[in-house]
């Protein structure tokens, strides 16, 4: 996606949520990348909603995963729902430390955010629990990453 044209056909706002709730689904989209060129485009005062627009929509994408793992949202795939089934059967005790997992993989993506959460999903850790470190995980890290390279900028 082309981050002008999206912006120019949407607005900064509208163009931020939609890309990064594609892009809580779509691996292959950037949201970093994404919100570091907003954050060089766009004035500093519209950075704190581009933040809150950008947290909410890739949230928003990653509950739809959390709702595959979880089986609520199917996916016409018997190759998914191998894959899934691996995930339960492997990981069925996943749940002790997972607010601190799911934190540290929205915030440092280590491990992937994207299999942490089909994972969450599939081995039933409840959706509260899952939310709550993921949010505060994803706000941090795109707070760094659209706020960084202005302070930078303001310094040259």
């Amino acid at each position: 996606m082309d981050l002008t044209a999206l912006i120019s056909e949407h607005g900064i706002y509208a163009g931020t949520f939609l890309y990064c709730l594609i892009s809580g689904v779509v691996p292959v989209l950037n949201t970093e990348a994404f919100l570091v060129g907003v954050s060089l485009l766009a004035p500093r005062a519209n950075l704190y909603a581009v933040w809150g627009l950008a947290t909410a929509g890739h949230l928003g994408g990653k509950v739809l995963l959390y709702f595959v793992g979880q089986g609520a949202i199917h996916i016409p795939s018997r190759r998914i729902h191998r894959s899934l089934e691996k995930i339960r059967n492997k990981f069925s005790d996943f749940k002790r430390g997972v607010a601190a997992t799911v934190f540290l993989s929205a915030f440092i993506a280590v491990p992937p955010f994207y299999p942490v959460t089909l994972l969450a999903g599939s081995v039933g850790v409840s959706l509260a629990t899952y939310l709550l470190p993921a949010a505060v995980g994803l706000a941090a890290r795109f707070g760094l990453l659209l706020f960084f390279p202005q302070a930078v900028k303001a310094i040259f």
